[in-house]
């Protein structure tokens, strides 16, 4: 029996020491790597912030990281009952009044030009809107309204990133566009160090855009005229 206990004791002696060897060897300073890796999403499309009415397109997604339209106005409409002193007059001005959705019901709230920025920053910060329209003419092209212009009244601009500096082309805050198929700068980043990213909207009340025409180019008709929207890479100014 003590034979047995003490191999034993031995046995148990040398366990303890290679545990002892294990832990020195470790030393007093050990480093542990962490590392992270970081991917662009193209993948994940975003979901377009709710439209504010007013006849837009807004709604659906877009893409993560690219540069983008998230929503414009679907159209601005003008109804005038036109008479003999209008067409003697130099200038005459309509004011816009509001459309119907698909249901036939009146829209309500503002109109906007959305962009989605989702671009990384190293991919890029810098981006314009601008805007052309075509003449307004009859179906068959036999009537027109040469030389009218539109005009956005009193817009505003509006961004969800923070650190945004937005600006327009003008000082002022009101946006014409002639229709003569020429392109406008509208509103983008302030210059070429500025950003906006995420969601950024121009927004303005479709019931005071004006529409400028010379009396002597009114006749009966309905009159038809498509305004384009561009978004480029570039600052507004």
């Amino acid at each position: 029996m003590r034979k047995l206990t003490l191999i034993t004791g031995i046995a148990l002696c040398a366990v303890a020491l290679q545990t002892g060897m294990n832990v020195s060897a470790l030393g007093t300073a050990e480093d542990t790597t962490g590392k992270v890796e970081l991917k662009k999403d193209t993948t994940t499309n975003v979901v377009v912030p709710p439209s504010t009415g007013g006849g837009n397109t807004g709604g659906g997604t877009v893409s993560p990281s690219k540069l983008e339209f998230a929503e414009v106005p679907t159209e601005i409409l003008f109804n005038k009952k036109i008479t003999s002193a209008d067409q003697i007059a130099p200038l005459v001005t309509f004011t816009a009044v509001r459309g119907k959705d698909a249901q036939g019901n009146v829209t309500t709230g503002n109109q906007r030009v959305g962009v989605y920025d989702g671009r990384l920053l190293v991919d890029g910060i810098n981006w314009k809107v601008s805007a052309k329209a075509t003449e307004f003419k009859t179906a068959n092209g036999n009537a027109k309204l040469t030389g009218a212009k539109i005009k956005l009244k009193d817009v505003k601009l509006t961004s969800q990133d923070t650190s945004a500096a937005l600006s327009f082309k003008t000082a002022s805050k009101d946006f014409v566009i002639s229709t003569n198929n020429t392109s406008a700068d509208f509103f983008g980043t302030k210059d070429s160090t500025s950003q906006a990213k995420q969601f950024s909207y121009a927004e303005w009340d479709p019931e005071k855009v004006e529409l400028e025409v010379a009396g002597n180019q009114l006749v009966e008709g309905t009159f038809s005229s498509t305004i384009s929207w561009n978004l480029s890479d570039t600052a507004i100014n």
